[in-house]
């Protein structure tokens, strides 16, 4: 089958610039085209994934050449520089990206395949000033992929508006749960400045995830998912020295009521810590589990604060010292609301990160 000649998109008829941009066509590749953006986000996910470079530059990852497409974007190199930070970089040095061919006379700026044409075509129409052509709304996945077109051009200040609009509608209702969405709106809330929904979002993750956050190949910059993930173990750790230290404390008898109160919470604590993985290999023989092997880390804060909040502990009948042949009444001690309530508690602690940290320098 012969290849199918570049597409070619106009944005300035005298423009001395030509981007370049290798794609994955869907259609091309056996999979159906995607008619409603918002009924198939998650395909359109995966299909980020593998655009998007995922650190690895063995060539097995790369798409094959065959199932690439390629379309070419004539520019103004004047718009490119005064919009994108990353253009007076490329223009002004001596980079292979861009190169000046005799046959056309356009500097040809290249591109790896890890964008969709769509988002390229609306960055640029924004750039050129083709107000008419840019849509009034998107929707999230087309902003995500908009994200990260925006983040690699360092070109934030020239779809600023725009942007903000889309936005605006769209973070009405923000993802409570682990999920591509969520992962979508921190790279978004981090390129286009948005401190609220990226505390909101990351504190999400730092409590529902059970490992280290998926970037479903977008281009989320590795500190914020480095900062996600050191938060969520720093706190999983903690409440693991607590729960240790209540084991403790009950085996030494430092901690209940009496010997009834004491075995009855601690065979309860022991048992839940059984039931939800996270119990300590006892026998002194057994070879030292690594801090990063530990079995707490690989849960969620949540799964770990509503175990333990609902907990059960066994009811305790006790005789009182001060008479004889009493019936046995049932003992009322504070510690299981005191393992409830730090437990609960912890959710206080949970607070996303600061975006202030994490802006491009």
């Amino acid at each position: 089958m012969d290849a199918k000649p570049p597409k070619m998109l106009v944005f300035d008829e005298d423009g001395d610039t030509l981007i370049v941009l290798p794609y994955i066509n869907e259609a091309a590749d056996g999979q159906e085209s995607i008619p409603n953006e918002d009924e198939n986000s998650e395909k359109q996910s995966a299909d980020g994934q593998e655009m998007i470079p995922n650190g690895d530059n063995n060539s097995e990852e790369q798409p094959a050449d065959d199932t690439l497409e390629t379309v070419r974007m004539k520019v103004s190199k004047k718009h490119l520089v005064l919009a994108s930070r990353r253009a007076q970089k490329i223009f002004l040095g001596p980079w292979k990206e861009t190169e000046s061919e005799g046959t056309d006379g356009l500097h040809h700026w290249l591109f790896e395949p890890f964008f969709t044409p769509e988002a390229f075509e609306i960055v640029l129409n924004i750039i050129h000033g083709h107000t008419k052509k840019v849509p009034i709304a998107i929707g999230l996945a087309t902003l995500a992929d908009v994200a990260a077109v925006v983040d690699d051009l360092q070109c934030e200040d020239a779809v600023w508006f725009i942007v903000k609009s889309w936005i605006r509608l769209l973070a009405k209702h923000l993802p409570d749960c682990i999920c591509e969405d969520l992962v979508r709106w921190i790279l978004i809330s981090s390129v286009f400045d948005e401190p609220s929904i990226f505390a909101e979002c990351t504190q999400v993750a730092i409590q529902s995830a059970c490992q280290r956050l998926d970037t479903i190949g977008l281009p989320i910059r590795p500190s914020i998912i480095d900062g996600i993930e050191a938060e969520r173990i720093k706190l999983l750790d903690a409440l693991m020295v607590y729960l240790e230290g209540l084991r403790d404390s009950l085996i030494r008898g430092t901690l209940g009521c009496n010997f009834e109160c004491q075995s009855s919470h601690l065979g309860a604590l022991l048992q839940g810590m059984h039931t939800i993985g996270i119990l300590p290999i006892l026998d002194v023989g057994s070879p030292k589990v690594e801090p990063s092997e530990a079995p707490h880390r690989g849960l969620s804060l949540l799964s770990v604060r509503d175990y333990f909040h609902g907990m059960p502990f066994p009811n305790v009948y006790i005789k009182s010292n001060n008479a004889r042949n009493s019936i046995p009444s049932l003992h009322k001690c504070d510690l299981k609301w005191s393992l409830r309530e730090h437990v609960s508690g912890m959710e206080d602690d949970i607070s996303g990160l600061n975006l202030d940290e994490f802006v491009r320098k």
